[in-house]
């Protein structure tokens, strides 16, 4: 088994192609906790996190956008309250690519990490 999150993002360039069908199913197994949507005819990634705060959701938001930054891959995020919505996708290659569940197992790396959440 990979270990998506020891991963390192790679630079997408416009045109590059989006995952396969059995490729998004093979890297979904190592992150099922999220969900894959078809939005506007593009698949996301996408996963709620409900937290007991407010003051917990935007601690937890923040961790995410410093990963986002080290990596240089940047999620859709919504707080409502104590909800937090993640969204991976990549613009550029109109999909999903491997940085997305990357991301996404980064993401689910926090919560192991902090399992109080």
């Amino acid at each position: 088994m990979v270990e998506l999150y020891r991963l390192r993002c790679a630079t997408c360039h416009t045109g590059d192609p989006s995952l396969s069908g059995n490729d998004i199913l093979r890297w979904h197994r190592e992150t099922p906790q999220w969900e894959i949507r078809q939005v506007d005819g593009v698949r996301h990634l996408e996963r709620v996190f409900i937290f007991k705060s407010f003051a917990e959701a935007i601690a937890f938001t923040t961790e995410v956008a410093t990963l986002a930054v080290q990596e240089k891959h940047h999620p859709f995020i919504m707080i409502d309250y104590d909800e937090v919505t993640l969204k991976w996708w990549t613009h550029k290659v109109q999909g999903l690519h491997l940085n997305d569940f990357i991301m996404a197992a980064k993401v689910d790396s926090l919560i192991r990490l902090n399992p109080l959440r």
